[in-house]
């Protein structure tokens, strides 16, 4: 690749999400280059990689020995992320003074090692008079999906899984269920969206079981009946259905729940503490930012709803964005991250051949900011956006995530972004 994401995968990506999921493809993915924070917009590519869904519900530690990139701890390892950057502040409260429909916005700038430069602006809920902070909760959606992969990684590098096992070898009552075809479909094609699994026979509102495995287990087995509409190993095809059943084989290998092992393998050694499942806060209250969507005329409209449950693997978790920093400084730390070896970060950050798409991350080629093959991914469940740019060469991140979804809201993030980079760029 040479400028950013194929025109195939980008048609691939809209067509991925789906109508059976009741979204609207419109989420530009940028292209971002150095001269951006001047030209936020060159080189966009027309793309999205959420995982919306229709009338949506809500879901219901003590750090490892080694030592992972800690992205928001100072020299002293006190927290640095309790103020607003001023800078990034100054350039929030512009972009809400051009757009009055957006409640608010978040957005960090990563160093791993280094504190994080973090800022937040705006409202909760649209009408309200409380203020958004960087300690509050934002949704993440589909970002989720590189939080599931780094979970599978860590369960290789302990040998409880591989990435070739396939969904017989792991589940092989799942496997006597459904269709033959979908029998060999390895770990690593669902995390590369090559297991030819589609959306759209996904019944996510399916109630079947008791626990969110079990659903989870029913879910598959009716979205696996049919032959496939790829055949495994060939071409991209988005599945959130495949991401959940990745999260489904990475429980069963650990012996405990996809929610149990993101917390086990994720959050407590990287001493996430504020990471849930869901809506952020309490259903009725603004004790945490409520999602938006835009209508026609880009006014807000606040609503407290997610995903179903069950679709956890593939998009469900919201932290703070000083917590996601801490997972994204990971993977902006390639080589010796006291996390996972050089070897698994390799393996995530690698797409199928003649592809973009690693393990929960997009290849976007060549940067100058980021000093080589940047990395993004986007995430929204309609009422909220985010989106992470990762430089591992020069090992940086940018960070920006809005407690609203509609039309503009990518475009305008991408804009952030920039600019993030140019103050970054300035203060160095």
């Amino acid at each position: 690749m040479n400028g950013g994401i194929s025109i195939k995968t980008a048609l691939l990506m809209v067509v991925a999400i789906g109508f059976e999921l009741g979204c609207c493809p419109w989420a530009p993915v940028a292209a971002i280059t150095a001269q951006e924070a001047g030209n936020p917009n060159q080189n966009a590519v027309q793309t999205e990689i959420a995982n919306p869904a229709p009338n949506p519900v809500p879901a219901p530690n003590p750090v490892s020995k080694s030592e992972p990139a800690q992205a928001d701890q100072a020299p002293d390892g006190k927290s640095a992320e309790s103020t607003n950057d001023p800078e990034i502040l100054a350039e929030l409260e512009s972009v809400l003074k051009k757009n009055e429909f957006i409640p608010g916005i978040v957005a960090a700038i990563v160093h791993p090692g280094k504190p994080v430069r973090i800022a937040a602006a705006g409202i909760r809920k649209s009408g309200s008079e409380e203020l958004i902070t960087t300690n509050d909760l934002m949704h993440l959606g589909s970002c989720t999906k590189s939080m599931t992969a780094t979970a599978i990684g860590r369960l290789v590098e302990q040998g409880k899984i591989q990435w070739d096992l396939t969904i017989e070898q792991i589940l092989p009552q799942l496997a006597a269920e459904i269709h033959e075809d979908y029998r060999g479909v390895t770990v690593l094609q669902l995390l590369q969206h090559r297991s030819g699994i589609s959306d759209k026979g996904a019944k996510w509102w399916m109630k079947k079981g008791e626990s969110l495995t079990e659903q989870r287990m029913s879910i598959a087995i009716a979205g696996m009946q049919d032959k496939p509409e790829r055949e495994a190993g060939s071409n991209y095809l988005y599945s959130n259905l495949g991401y959940m059943i990745a999260g489904m084989l990475a429980g069963k290998a650990a012996g405990m729940s996809w929610e149990e092992l993101m917390e086990q393998e994720v959050f407590q050694p990287l001493n996430i503490e504020s990471a849930g499942f869901g809506i952020p806060g309490e259903r009725g209250k603004i004790d945490q930012p409520w999602g938006h969507l835009l209508g026609t005329d880009n006014k807000p409209f606040a609503r407290q709803h997610d995903n179903p449950p069950a679709l956890g693997p593939a998009g469900t978790v919201n932290m703070k964005l000083s917590d996601w920093a801490k997972l994204v400084a990971v993977h902006a730390t390639e080589h010796d991250n006291g996390f996972l070896k050089t070897e698994t970060m390799k393996r995530l950050h690698s797409p199928a051949p003649k592809g973009d798409y690693a393990l929960g991350w997009v290849v976007v080629g060549h940067r100058e900011w980021a000093g080589g093959t940047a990395l993004m991914h986007n995430g929204s469940n309609t009422m909220w956006y985010c989106v992470a740019w990762i430089g591992p060469e020069n090992k940086v991140a940018y960070l920006v995530a809005f407690n609203a979804m509609g039309k503009p809201i990518p475009g305008i993030a991408d804009q952030v972004a920039a600019k993030l980079i140019g103050i970054d760029k300035s203060t160095k």
